[in-house]
């Protein structure tokens, strides 16, 4: 009795897997890649040739990554570390650094110009993508002269902090950070602020006494894309250190956990903030208001019997508060024309005694 039960149960197996046969074959799906703050990228031009930057920032709300602009030209292929595609290269200016043709000086001062431009953004293929930013936060800061600044590259893998020299519109001179090929792009913080750019690259200088150092240059975050793009009419001139700033301000190395920026203001930096966005909203009324009775005058202007018309009305409603006024006037002489007759009149009348006062 046991075998045809095995007969039936071998003869439904048979049929299940001819089932499974005959419809499509399961294929796993690639699971889309998230990419952090931090993490290297490699970059493929048009030409196959193939470069390694660091992420600097993840822009959630945009769907974009950040980098430094020197990395690829722009337009080119992004990968993430494992080599995943995941999106494209955009140039935040309209600017190249175009420096492979040039050799020497010619090309070291190419490459210190295009500091000024040095700022690209990554349009993700799948939103999902976007990741965290695990070493400055989300919340961004505008940096001040004296302030620590670190950063970290996927090169160097590791947060080197120093004093931050100079700040400008587009760039931030700091000492040195020890940067190395591929921590390009990567991101640059103020502990316990948030989060103020990408480092891109450093001028090497020689002491007098024979010592090699360095100042970092880090360009400013335009998440943004509201800084203008540099004009190349006022020169490329950047901060020039002193030996004793360079020589009194080296890096220093620091953890994770006590180097982070910054996610969300302070209660009394949110208060700041809201007093600030009531002042800007009170200052684009106003200025409404003076655009009306600017475009109003030039309407009077421009269209003189309108103008005649407001005049006229000016005219009559100055003449009715006027005869408003004489009116008023003249009710109040009466009046007291006629309390003084009656005071009169009560002193010569006869006065009536009452008994017993």
């Amino acid at each position: 009795m046991r075998h045809p039960r095995l007969t039936v149960a071998a003869a439904l197996g048979t049929a299940t897997a001819l089932a499974s046969s005959l419809t499509e074959p399961a294929v796993a799906e690639t699971p889309i890649p998230i990419v952090n703050q931090g993490e290297r990228i490699y970059i493929q031009n048009t030409n196959g040739r193939e470069f390694q930057c660091t992420v600097g920032y993840v822009d959630r709300d945009n769907s974009r990554l950040w980098t430094a602009g020197h990395c690829a030209p722009n337009g080119s292929q992004v990968f993430n570390h494992e080599h995943q595609p995941i999106g494209v290269l955009e140039h935040r200016y309209n600017v190249s650094e175009n420096v492979e043709h040039l050799q020497g000086d010619a090309q070291r001062q190419a490459v210190s110009d295009y500091f000024f431009y040095d700022l690209s953004s990554i349009t993700l293929t799948h939103p999902e993508s976007a990741g965290a930013n695990t070493y400055s936060g989300d919340r961004t800061h505008i940096p001040e002269v004296g302030e620590e600044v670190c950063r970290f590259g996927a090169t160097s893998n590791q947060i080197y902090c120093a004093v931050i020299f100079n700040v400008t519109d587009h760039l931030v001179y700091a000492a040195d950070l020890n940067t190395q090929a591929g921590d390009s792009g990567g991101p640059a913080w103020v502990p316990g602020r948030g989060f103020i750019g990408h480092a891109v690259g450093s001028f090497k200088y020689r002491t007098n006494r024979g010592r090699e150092v360095a100042m970092s240059i880090i360009h400013r975050e335009d998440l943004a894309k509201i800084t203008p793009e540099y004009n190349a009419e006022l020169g490329f001139n950047h901060y020039k250190p002193t030996e004793d700033e360079l020589i009194k301000n080296s890096y220093v190395l620091k953890n994770k956990v006590d180097s982070f920026g910054s996610n969300l203001p302070s209660p009394s930096e949110f208060s700041k903030i809201l007093r600030q966005h009531e002042k800007n909203i009170n200052d684009a009324n106003n200025r409404a208001n003076k655009a009306e009775n600017a475009h109003q005058d030039l309407v009077n202007k421009t269209n003189p019997e309108a103008y005649e018309r407001e005049i006229k009305k000016l005219h009559e409603q100055q003449a009715q508060l006027r005869q408003e006024s004489n009116t008023n006037l003249i009710i109040a002489v009466v009046a007291a024309v006629a309390g003084f007759v009656l005071a009169a009149l009560g002193w010569l009348m006869p006065r009536h005694l009452i008994p017993g006062r």
